[in-house]
């Protein structure tokens, strides 16, 4: 048997039965957004920042690596027939890596210096363009 189904004594016009307006949903979702939501990040999250730090120093450490693997470990002065390098190659390699991260050091304290005075230019030019007005 199939039963019969009720209809509600106002019809299908009820208000029970009637969509809301867009403008009074919109209304009830402002209700639900409260100031203890976490401001969005503006910028890049600390993850993100972190992975591409490891990526930087991973990329640099490939760089020294096979800088100095060519200059210190030559196939042709020597074949690779020894498991271990020898004293000299160790000591070429010691030096090699000292003087890449020194002069890593030094381009970094050099673009930090050369920055800084650009900005300080750049900051004066704008005072005096401002205060020209």
């Amino acid at each position: 048997r199939r039963r019969a189904r009720r209809r509600s004594p106002a019809g299908p016009s009820s208000s029970r039965h009637r969509p809301c307006s867009s403008n009074a949903a919109s209304r009830d979702m402002d209700f639900f957004k409260t100031s203890a939501e976490p401001p969005q990040p503006s910028g890049p999250s600390a993850f993100d920042v972190a992975k591409t730090d490891a990526w930087q120093y991973q990329d640099e450490f490939q760089r020294l690596s096979v800088s100095c693997f060519k200059k210190c470990v030559s196939a042709q002065k020597h074949p690779y027939n020894e498991g271990d390098m020898s004293l000299g190659e160790m000591q070429c390699v010691d030096r090699c890596v000292a003087k890449y991260v020194e002069t890593k050091k030094q381009l970094l304290e050099t673009h930090n210096r050369v920055h800084t005075a650009a900005q300080t230019q750049a900051e004066v030019q704008k005072g005096l363009v401002g205060g020209a007005k």
